[in-house]
């Protein structure tokens, strides 16, 4: 009994520490590497309001920047920890064998539209119980874009969750499920997502967001399906911001999300995200 205290205690450190690094490298770039260019670009060095305009210019290259790195790093992590491994012992299993079929994909596609606006409507009442959490996250959304809206759209949309789903649902949920299963690696999991965003509301909304994607990754034991329903949670959030900007309308949102994800529940009944798994199972790719 000792021993598997241990294990856990340990595990949750671990995966703290996963936390940690994914922040670190998005601080060091956003700050120390940005913060040396802005000096550069600057008349006067010296004058911190005049850096702190010119880093928050740079802020999407920079948030790209960090995206490639954060990529290069889980990925390596993820394939070389875990991938190679598997492949090494016979158990691994493609992901993309297993996505890459029609009915898994429109699956994959109606959970992911199911669960936008399920958290949609769930940010909408943190908005109301937390004042002024919404324009946080607004002001922050627009400095990810602002003066170039391509390459904030590149990293909040594709490069961010991919990063995020290697280090989340790929290092994380791998170290975890070993100690936890399924129930105590979703949870911890979910909650490193939410605190990782460091902000009251996408923090909150982030964590039911991400347990559902940690059950999925490991129902399906591979990120493939999450790495696709993070790009179109992302996408859908950005496209809806510029095509229909201002508040969602809630009544709107509670149907789409029943909608996408009684859908969902039909169509993934004879899919691995609705059938028992083994507690052994691993999350191959």
């Amino acid at each position: 009994m000792e021993t598997k205290k241990s294990n856990k205690g340990l595990t949750v450190l671990a995966v703290i520490g996963i936390l940690l690094l994914y922040m670190l490298i998005q601080i060091l770039v956003g700050s120390v590497v940005g913060g040396i260019i802005a000096a550069f670009s600057v008349d006067d060095p010296t004058d911190v309001n005049a850096l702190t305009q010119a880093i928050m210019k740079l802020t999407p290259v920079l948030q790209l920047v960090a995206g490639v790195i954060l990529l290069i790093v889980f990925g390596l992590w993820y394939n070389l920890g875990f991938v190679k491994k598997d492949k090494a012992e016979g158990v691994y299993e493609s992901g993309f064998k297993k996505t890459f079929n029609v009915k898994t994909i429109v699956f994959v596609v109606t959970l992911a539209l199911g669960i936008y606006f399920f958290t949609t409507v769930f940010a909408e009442f943190i908005a109301w119980a937390i004042p002024g959490s919404a324009e946080l996250l607004n002001t922050i959304m627009e400095m990810s874009t602002e003066g170039n809206e391509v390459v904030g759209f590149i990293y909040i949309a594709l490069l961010g969750p991919i990063a995020e789903e290697l280090a989340f649902r790929g290092v994380a949920l791998r170290i975890s499920k070993k100690a936890f299963g399924i129930v105590g690696s979703v949870i911890l999991t979910a909650v490193m997502f939410g605190i990782m965003h460091m902000n009251p509301l996408q923090s909150l909304y982030a964590i039911p967001l991400g347990a559902a994607y940690a059950f999925v990754a490991y129902k399906f034991k591979s990120i493939v399906p999450t790495c696709i329903m993070h790009i179109i949670n992302n996408s859908t959030a950005m496209i809806l911001s510029y095509v229909i900007p201002g508040d969602s309308n809630i009544v709107v949102c509670i149907v789409l999300a029943v909608v996408f994800l009684a859908a969902a529940i039909f169509l993934g009944k004879d899919l691995p995200v609705f059938k028992k798994t083994e507690e052994k199972a691993e999350i191959p790719a």
